[in-house]
């Protein structure tokens, strides 16, 4: 299979780190993106690597017991380490202040901690057995100051810190969560909700796992990815992933189910707002976008692999050893390895081979895999780095020129509803304009301090509306449009006839290039804002 079939890969410059073995513990940062290579308890030295920063973090640390849990701060200006069920252990990495440990107890008795998670530069939350603890953290004093706990019985818990929430497991069945979210020193508990388990014979157990569980912000909105997996007792076709939404306020809800139409192991990613699922026994990955248009039953929208699977493109590693014998050939890597450990959104890492990689999307090979050009165009305006490769479908379409006469009637069942295959693209390239200006006013808005959790709006309509609204655009518009003057107005107008004019004749091949060039020069032009 040639590179043009594979629309995965791994990101070519990984984070290298020492092997996991008997001696070297690793541990894995989500809200950082850190690794932490821990030798011997952190007496013989501890490495930090990050997917941001090429320079790592090397320091000793006294060995007082196995290290459960290893994590910085958000700025890296405070460690945290967990090496017992009852306390954690905190280190000051800020210049001028002491770096003395200091020691944090859980406040609840007889609790046991299960982890803890940064949500700030000086905020960390305990999760215990039996609730959370949110304590601020204070250099200077070399202590804690708790300032919100939550009693509950905790079977396990999820962190994401896109979105600054932790989702906890409660109930016999573990399948009632339990969100709260963290902002500025304040907790917020939302409402929880109950994840549907799949039916099954009265003599199995069912429960849900923290392994069928995953958080990620797919378009700007916090979902909560449930891997259903199907008894062989049933009359599913295979499993499935159900995509909760959870808002900010108001309650979780069912929104959408991704088919998958097979059965085994299975590992979820998000990339580029596209929901990656990998199967392990058939060693292939299926993509999913939520944006493009499903099946509706009235209360959830069902989907199906955009593409056909495909593994995810062959990796190579660099030969290990001496600088005399570097030049020996490659190693091929294990794709799809059970030593594989996903996390959200897009990391993989191979503690046994020492890598950590990013995944990613390749656009070019999906232009021949998705037959279907308006389709197409649907999924590429979603996607970063899409313009180039949305300029060359255009071009390719319209290039052709050899193409077959084919009846009206025929054209239009080939593309029903959009006026032909350049009108087609026309509309995509304008939603290309449309996705940048509701994209800059997303960046406005989170400068501002909206957070991503807010309700999801209309794709369409309020695109055009927050481009409308959109200050800058507009001021940048009316100076251009006063800088043309009169001249250039009456012109336009000439323009505008000559193109109605045009519209009535009918389709042929020299005017759909022509029609092409003003799609072209109009995307161009749309993304000078």
């Amino acid at each position: 299979m040639g590179e043009e079939e594979y629309y995965l890969e791994l990101c070519e410059r990984p984070v290298q780190f020492e092997k996991a073995n008997p001696i070297n513990c690793v541990f894995f940062d989500e809200a950082n993106k850190q690794v932490f290579a821990v030798r011997s308890g952190g007496a013989t030295g501890v490495v930090v690597k990050g997917t941001d920063d090429r320079n790592p973090i090397s320091f000793r640390m006294d060995d007082k017991g196995e290290v459960k849990c290893i994590k910085f701060s958000l700025e890296n200006k405070i460690l945290a380490v967990q090496r017992t069920s009852k306390t954690v252990d905190f280190c000051n990495f800020i210049p001028d202040n002491s770096q003395l440990e200091y020691t944090q107890e859980c406040k609840t008795k007889n609790a046991n901690i299960l982890g803890f998670c940064w949500t700030s530069s000086t905020e960390i939350v305990f999760i215990t057995d039996q609730g959370i603890e949110f304590y601020q953290v204070l250099p200077e004093k070399r202590s804690l100051k708790l300032l919100k706990s939550h009693n509950i019985n905790v079977n396990w818990y999820m962190y994401c810190p896109e979105s600054t929430v932790i989702l906890l497991s409660t109930t016999v069945l573990e399948n009632v969560l339990q969100p709260f979210y963290f902002r500025a020193g304040t907790m917020s508990k939302l409402p929880k909700f109950e994840i549907e388990l799949p039916a099954a014979p009265k003599s199995t157990k069912l429960s849900l796992s923290e392994r069928d569980i995953a958080m990620a912000t797919i378009y700007g909105q916090l979902y909560i990815l449930f891997l259903r997996h199907h008894s062989r007792t049933s009359n599913s076709t295979g499993a499935e992933v159900v995509l909760y939404h959870l808002p900010r306020e108001g309650a979780c809800k069912k929104m959408h189910i991704l088919k998958l139409n097979r059965t085994g192991k299975f590992a979820l990613n998000v990339v580029d707002n596209l929901v990656v699922v990998h199967h392990q026994d058939t060693e292939t990955s299926v993509i999913f976008d939520i944006r493009l248009r499903g099946e509706f039953d009235g209360s959830v929208t069902y989907h199906h692999p955009v593409l056909p699977a495909r593994s995810i493109q062959p990796y190579q590693i660099p030969a290990a050893g001496p600088a005399a014998v570097t030049s020996q050939s490659p190693v091929p890597c294990k794709l799809y390895s059970s030593s594989w450990i996903v996390f959200q959104p897009d990391i993989i890492i191979s503690a046994s081979q020492g890598y950590l990689w990013n995944l990613q999307v390749k656009l070019q090979p999906i232009v021949n895999l998705l037959p279907d050009k308006g389709r197409l165009m649907d999924f590429l305006v979603q996607r970063k780095e899409c313009k180039m490769v949305i300029l060359s479908v255009c071009s390719q379409s319209c290039g052709s020129r050899a193409e077959p006469q084919q009846p009206a009637s025929q054209k239009a069942c080939a593309d029903p509803g959009r006026g032909g295959p350049v009108r087609c693209l026309h509309s995509r390239a304008v939603a290309v304009h449309r996705k940048q200006g509701d994209a800059a006013q997303v960046r406005d808005s989170r400068a501002d301090g909206i957070h991503p959790l807010s309700e999801p709006v209309s794709d369409r309509s309020a695109g055009t509306l927050q481009l409308a609204r959109h200050p800058e655009l507009v001021q940048k518009s009316t100076v251009r449009s006063q800088a043309r003057g009169p001249e250039f107005h009456s012109q336009y107008q000439y323009q505008k006839k000559q193109r109605k004019k045009e519209k009535k004749k009918k389709h042929h091949p020299s005017s759909r290039r022509r029609q092409l060039s003003h799609i072209l020069e109009g995307s161009m032009y749309l993304t000078e804002f």
